[in-house]
């Protein structure tokens, strides 16, 4: 079924020239000859047709890069650009560090840096690794003195994970606000404040699902489970839903004729004056039905940018309900038996 969440409806959840000059070469046909320093590259390729090109390239962070070109012709260009000759990386796929997990107290945090230190310098990502703060009992951060590439880091991760000694390691990755909020089209979204307060400034107090969005809405492989009353049929949330089960045990609690069977669907909670007045339902408070599940259901999952009323917090996921609480309210025990079921 994939991931499991589960939830309650008691709230618990789950420029310049190098210091080098360009060899006299003689045309070599057919050949590609290339002199490399550390300060640049010569590149003197000859072709067939006799004719030749002579690349003089100086390749470092702001020096510029000279282009001469010989022609059989005897005619010659020369090209002189003043670039940057390396394309930054952006800052966030840069790390700056690991976080790691041992598997005991007494491994030498220093060890797993020195491992980590080869694991770059092997990659060509030479950097000091020290040891930086504690983040729980047996978990560190091993701090680089420069920053390296994500793909570098967590190959260093992975490298360290692979240790008898180590329960898990990856990247200490830089993480930032997102900035443009993605919102929907559905009419009612407006009043989701608690999704996303459209009155305040950048969300005000609201969880900011739409800051989310971008990155991710939820997959299908997460199956929620909704231990709840039930759900009732929703054009918003038909597309969501896996098959449930009705926990309820109690045939006058349950309200559907029947105690606990396969089918979660919501008949309603209500209790009339009546009702409160004598009988099982005495003492209970009157009232309309909640259609409780069904609200939980759709703060979680409801379909987004359809048009249709709300937006779920996390519209790509399934939800499994599972009903355990009518009228009046529900049992422990169904709760429990809905929980382990799920």
């Amino acid at each position: 079924m994939g991931a499991l969440a589960v939830v309650t409806a008691c709230g618990l959840a789950i420029g310049t020239a190098p210091a080098w000059a360009a060899p006299d070469v003689e045309p070599v046909v057919g050949a590609d000859v290339r002199a490399a320093s550390g300060d640049g590259v010569a590149d003197v390729r000859a072709d067939s047709s006799g004719e030749s090109t002579l690349d003089v390239r100086a390749e470092a962070s702001g020096e510029s890069t000279l282009d001469v070109r010989a022609e059989a012709s005897g005619e010659s260009t020369s090209n002189v650009r003043a670039d940057s000759a390396v394309t930054p990386t952006p800052i966030d796929d840069l790390v700056r560090g690991l976080i790691v997990k041992t598997t005991s107290s007494a491994v030498s945090a220093r060890a797993l840096a020195a491992a980590s230190q080869d694991a770059l310098a092997e990659a060509d990502e030479p950097t000091d690794v020290v040891v930086g703060s504690a983040v729980a009992p047996r978990t560190r951060v091993l701090t680089f003195d420069q920053p390296v590439t994500a793909a570098d880091a967590e190959a260093a991760a992975l490298e360290l994970q692979a240790r008898p000694d180590v329960e898990w390691a990856v990247p200490d990755r830089l993480m930032r606000i997102a900035a443009s909020p993605v919102l929907p089209n559905d009419p009612l979204f407006p009043e989701q404040w608690d999704v996303w307060d459209s009155a305040a400034v950048n969300g005000g107090y609201s969880v900011k699902a739409p800051l989310l969005w971008p990155t991710t809405a939820g997959s299908s492989s997460v199956v929620v489970a909704v231990i709840d009353t039930g759900v009732t049929a929703h054009p918003d949330l038909d597309a969501s839903i896996v098959p449930g089960y009705d926990f309820i045990h109690d045939v006058d609690v349950a309200n559907d004729g029947n105690a606990r069977d396969p089918d979660p669907a919501d008949p309603g909670d209500w209790i009339t004056g009546g009702e409160a007045a004598y009988g099982p339902f005495e003492g209970c408070e009157v009232t309309n039905s909640s259609w409780h599940g069904t609200h939980v259901t759709g703060t979680i999952a409801a379909v987004r940018d359809n048009g249709i009323g709300v937006s779920g917090v996390a519209p790509g996921v399934r939800v499994q309900p599972l009903r355990a609480l009518g009228k009046c309210g529900g049992y422990t025990s169904d709760v429990l038996a809905a929980m382990r079921w799920a």
